[in-house]
């Protein structure tokens, strides 16, 4: 297990939560699926924070993909209010 968690981190690579933005699109026009993006603007990551981010996003993208029939799926990035000023939520919601 060890051998697997050291192979797994020394393979961890930033990822920009907007190229996963994109590529999501993409996977989602590819299955007939309309993406719809709010970001707010207040929203700023630290590069592990926006990794985090961005792989949750990509597997609840192939979620939506292979287990829904969606017609619309909706990525919610926000900042969440009264949280001590550092947190956010990711929100990915499909019809």
């Amino acid at each position: 297990a060890l051998t697997e968690v050291r192979a797994t981190v020394s393979g961890w690579r930033f990822v920009e939560f907007d190229d996963e933005v994109a590529v999501a699109r993409d996977a989602l026009r590819a299955a007939g699926v309309e993406l719809v993006v709010v970001r707010d603007a207040a929203v700023t990551l630290v590069p592990t924070a926006e990794t985090a981010l961005a792989l949750a996003l990509r597997e609840a993208v192939t979620n939506v993909v292979r287990h829904s029939r969606a017609r619309r799926c909706t990525v919610t990035l926000r900042h969440v209010a009264g949280a001590g000023g550092g947190q956010v939520e990711l929100e990915v919601v499909d019809d």
